[in-house]
């Protein structure tokens, strides 16, 4: 799910898959999955896919295993419309909030950029999950700069180069809260189309306070002073750390097996985050990567 060209992005490391053993890469968009036997695994059963490719036209391709990896919402609202899934999902969402310090250190005027590097906060491990958050911390750079004045009107924006000084001892934070205190994404289908709708938690902001004061106490012995927040909260999603819809598990109720297998058609594998028990208060990237390739080496789970 990370853009094209990232660290992390996925349709490169595939592309050089395929140059390694073989393969096709098809670009398009699948409409449907099709499950064309029961649900025993023998050689003989598969699951077809309609894929409709950039001129419209709808291919049909059989697998015997599909590793479904379509994101926090694409995979729900894909097995949704191909009754693989219940017709209503919850996806889990770890919410964002903004936060900004300045620092009294003496800095060199001369210096146009400066290093990006991040600072961790969290709280002790006697705190419950969902008073669990985190906060990264970013010096400055002429990246914050150029994001700040997006914010500001054009007629004012001479001032943000007369305030440049000032600006270099001040460091923007990104803060994540629990998903216990966030909101969620809510997917239902009707038969036809999937509605998507967002569901704000009343617990948000008193969550964001609280962990804006922890992090003002903290942030007090590494010599950074908070300042007020200007922003509000983002919208629910706004963050881009999602899923949980079908957590793994062993009860009936869990959708998705600890193999990663959907229960509607384990030929069927989910390795996105939507089969992951919780979000965790920040980025889970790392986890639904170890998930997925847990899965991937060993499929069958034997």
């Amino acid at each position: 799910g990370y853009p094209e060209g990232s660290i992390f992005d996925s349709g490169r490391e595939i592309l050089k898959r395929i140059e390694d053993v073989g393969g096709e890469y098809l670009q398009g968009v699948v409409t449907q999955i099709i499950s064309d036997k029961s649900n025993e695994l023998d050689q003989k059963g598969a699951v077809t896919l309609l894929v409709e490719d950039r001129n419209g036209k709808t291919r049909r391709i059989k697998a015997r295993r599909l590793y479904l990896a379509a994101g926090a919402i694409g995979s729900p609202a894909l097995l949704q419309r191909s009754a693989l899934a219940p017709q209503h999902l919850e996806v889990k969402d770890s919410q964002m909030f903004y936060g900004a310090f300045i620092s009294v250190d003496s800095r060199n005027a001369a210096e146009e950029i400066m290093t990006t590097s991040q600072g961790y906060f969290s709280t002790t491990k006697s705190v419950s999950l969902r008073d669990e958050f985190s906060m990264s911390v970013y010096e400055y750079s002429t990246d914050f700069q150029a994001r700040l004045e997006q914010f500001v009107p054009v007629s004012l924006r001479p001032l943000i180069q007369l305030a440049k000084p000032v600006m270099k001892n001040i460091f923007p934070g990104i803060g994540f809260l629990s998903q216990d205190v966030s909101g969620s994404i809510h997917l239902d289908y009707d038969g036809n189309e999937t509605k998507v709708t967002l569901v704000n938690n009343t617990e948000t902001s008193k969550a964001i306070q609280n962990a804006m004061r922890r992090i003002a106490r903290t942030s007090r012995h590494l010599g950074l002073f908070r300042l007020p927040n200007p922003f509000k909260a983002p919208n629910v999603g706004a963050g881009f750390h999602a899923g949980a819809s079908m957590p793994m598990g062993d009860e009936l109720h869990n959708l998705v097996d600890w193999k990663g297998r959907l229960r509607s058609e384990p030929r069927i594998h989910i390795v996105d985050a939507s089969s992951l028990m919780r979000i965790k208060a920040g980025s889970h990237t790392f986890m639904a990567m170890a998930n997925a390739y847990r899965i991937a080496v060993n499929p069958s789970g034997g």
